[in-house]
Parts: C-alpha cells; sequence; structure tokens
C-alpha cells in the first residue's frame, strides 16, 4: 500500500512539474503585475510631459479674487488675460483660458481650453489649481505656515490593550498572508485538483488504475501530489512578488516605517495555520469530489466557479469584518463553509476571532473537509465509467461509502 501510494505521487508530481503551463500559471500574475507597474509609470511620465507642454504653452487668465499673483502665474506660462480669450482658443491660437472668480472657495474656476482628449483635459484643471496655490502660499509671510497648510502635521499614535501597547500594521501582516495564501492556493490550484479525478475518466484509464490499486490509494496519493505541486507553485508565486516588492521598493524608495516593526503572536499564529490546514483540506477534498461525481472538466468548471466565488465573497464584506464583526453576516460567515476560511482568516489577522472561535471554525472546517474526501472516493468508485453523464444523487447516497 505504501509503495503504491509513493508510486502515485511520484508520478503525479512529475507529470505537473514538468509542464510549461505550470510554471506560466505560477509566474503569470507577477509578471501581470510587472506590466502595470510599467504601465503606471509611463503614464505617470507621460502626463507631467503633457502638463509641461502645456504650462510652457500660452493660457491666459482674468482674476475677480485679487489673490492671484502675476510673477506666479508667468513662471507657470501664463499672463493676463487678452481681447476674447474664447475666441482664440476656438480658433487655435490659445491654449487655455482660466477665469478666476471672486470667492474660489465657493464659485468654479472656469476653464475654456483646446481638447486634449478626456484624459489630458485634467491637466487644465491641475494648472489652475497649482497657479492659484502657489499664489496663495507666497502671499503668507511665514514658511512655517506654508509648510503647515502644504503638508499638514505629522503624527505618531501609540495605543495600549491594558499596560502594553497593542501591536500595530507589522503584526498584521504575517497573520494577513495566511489569507492571501488561501486565495492564491484555491487560485492557482484549485483546478488541478478538479481536474485529478477526471483527466483518468477522460483519458478512459481509470479502469486499468483501480485494477492495481484501490480507489481510496489513488485519491490519497494524488491529495499528497497536488498539494506538493501546489506547495511548489505558490512558492513560485511568493517569489516572484517578493523580487517585484524589492524593484518598486528600490525604483520608487518606498517608505515602509508606516508599518512598524513586524511581530508574531504565537496563539494568532497556531489559530490562523490550522484554519488555514483545515480550509486547504476542505477545498481540496470538495474539488476532488465534484471531479469525482462529473464526467468531464467542462462539466466540473461551474461548480468550480463556484468555490472561487464563496472565497472571493468575504472580501466585499472587508469594511464589515475589519470595522463591526460582530454583525450577524459576518458572524454566519465565519463558521459557514466555503466562507469561513477567508472571513476567518481575516478576523484573526486583526485579532477579532477568539481562540476558541478559531478551534471551532478549524473543527468544522476539518470534519467538513474529512467527509467530502470520503465521499469523494466513494462517488469515484461509482462514477468510474460513467463517462457520458454525473452521477445522480440517488446513485451518490445509494449506500454508504467504504
Amino acid at each position: 500500500m505504501t509503495s503504491q501510494l509513493s508510486t502515485v505521487i511520484g508520478f503525479e508530481v512529475r507529470r505537473v512539474v514538468r509542464r510549461r503551463s505550470f510554471w506560466a500559471a505560477a509566474l503569470l500574475i507577477p509578471v501581470v503585475m510587472v506590466a502595470v507597474v510599467l504601465i503606471v509609470t509611463w503614464s505617470s511620465n507621460t502626463a507631467s510631459q503633457n502638463a509641461t507642454a502645456i504650462t510652457q504653452g500660452s493660457f491666459e487668465y482674468s482674476d475677480a479674487s485679487g489673490l492671484v499673483q502675476p510673477d506666479i502665474a508667468t513662471k507657470f506660462g501664463g499672463k493676463p488675460v487678452g481681447a476674447d480669450p474664447v475666441a482664440r482658443v476656438k480658433a487655435g491660437t490659445l491654449d487655455a483660458y482660466i477665469a478666476y472668480p471672486a470667492d474660489p472657495a465657493a464659485q468654479p474656476t472656469q476653464v475654456t481650453a483646446k481638447d486634449l482628449g478626456v484624459i489630458k483635459n485634467a491637466t487644465y484643471s491641475t494648472i489652475a489649481s497649482s497657479v492659484f496655490a502657489a499664489s496663495v502660499e507666497a502671499a503668507l509671510d511665514s514658511p512655517q505656515t506654508t509648510a503647515y497648510i502644504r503638508e499638514g502635521i505629522k503624527t505618531e499614535v501609540t495605543a495600549y490593550q491594558g499596560d502594553t501597547v497593542a501591536p500595530g500594521l507589522g503584526a498584521v501582516l504575517p497573520l494577513a498572508l495566511l489569507a492571501v495564501l488561501h486565495f492564491m492556493i484555491v487560485a492557482l490550484v484549485g483546478n488541478q485538483f478538479l481536474n485529478a479525478t477526471v483527466e483518468e475518466k477522460e483519458n478512459r484509464i481509470s479502469e486499468m488504475m483501480l485494477v492495481s490499486l484501490s480507489a481510496s490509494t489513488l485519491i490519497r496519493g494524488k491529495l499528497v501530489a497536488i498539494g506538493i505541486i501546489g506547495i511548489i507553485q505558490v512558492l513560485a508565486f511568493f517569489a516572484a512578488i517578493a523580487g517585484i516588492f524589492g524593484f518598486i521598493t528600490s525604483q520608487f524608495g518606498l517608505d515602509l516605517s508606516a508599518i512598524g516593526a513586524v511581530s508574531v503572536d504565537p496563539i494568532r499564529m497556531i489559530i490562523g495555520v490550522l484554519i488555514l490546514a483545515a480550509s486547504v483540506m476542505m477545498t481540496v477534498s470538495l474539488l476532488l469530489t465534484i471531479g469525482a461525481a462529473v464526467p468531464s472538466a467542462k462539466e466540473g468548471a461551474p461548480f468550480y466557479s463556484v468555490v472561487i466565488v464563496g472565497t472571493v465573497i468575504p472580501m466585499y464584506l472587508l469594511g464589515a469584518i475589519l470595522t463591526d464583526p460582530d454583525t450577524p453576516v459576518v458572524s454566519i460567515f465565519t463558521y459557514l463553509p466555503p466562507f469561513s476560511p477567508m472571513t476567518a482568516l481575516i478576523r484573526n489577522s486583526v485579532g477579532s476571532l477568539e481562540a476558541w472561535q478559531g478551534l471551532i471554525v478549524a473543527a468544522i472546517l476539518a470534519v467538513v473537509g474529512a467527509y467530502m474526501l470520503r465521499l469523494g472516493i466513494t462517488l469515484f468508485e461509482r462514477g468510474v465509467i460513467q463517462y457520458g453523464r454525473k452521477l445522480s444523487l440517488r446513485e451518490v447516497f445509494a449506500r454508504p461509502g467504504r
């Protein structure tokens, strides 16, 4: 039995990791993130160039408030309004005409300008605001007052839990990574778990495999093998993310001081790991069961979508989970699979999940996972030769699984 199990595990691992699609799936999201960063950077540079081009061009202004200083406006490329500015804008001989009202705080500043496109037209508002802000700042006698207006004040918050200082964001991040890890397992590896029991049925080799080993050995071997594959894929993903984060930090000089010192609460970490392990067991068993019940991967795709939705929905309740975790919806989602893993892991990361609650959640997920695994083995035995249709509920529950 042990040799058969190790044979199944070795075969499954070697077969998957040799595929180029396996590594492509693990690295696709980080590559997309790099592309997004580069696009955003390029867009910012382009916007800056567009603003410079307009600033160095010709725009005229009128000021009913008396607050705009001519020398400041000149630095931005502007000059006092001439005759019929609107007509000259329409004729294309003037880039923009900015009309500051008597009370800029209560009345809008009117900008008449040549069309540069929906996105680039926002640059005119930036210029109008910059000229006005610089003029007001220049009118202040105190550079210190100017700094207060521009930058505000800096604050340092020290919160206490009794006599001890409460942990900051640095204590949340390690636990929040467990929630991220759960999502990545479902997103990256979930489809492989679904296909694990479908592939042999589609290739018509499942009957021959069951001649030499039991369905229980086959399913458990696949479970362990894809677990190993999932660990490899998730590690590759996080390694790529760490590289991207290091690149962004070095290139853009991100200030990480607000995160604070990274610390780990051992009790909450243990609870989080238990919830994650139980949730992975439940999700994997559920997907294996679905794969055992359907005749093809195409038939199983809608069920996989339901699992994804169950993982994503708690993120839409993130505000309630973080600020009001005792609401009925959040309380129900904490204990109700498949919503409970993500909900409980988020609550555990911010300290709103008591240890006894976490143990209950882990127990529920483990029990559901064990039942789904047992059911999956039974369904694989009964559905192994059902190539053209899904198993009916009568066939599923005809007799207890062994």
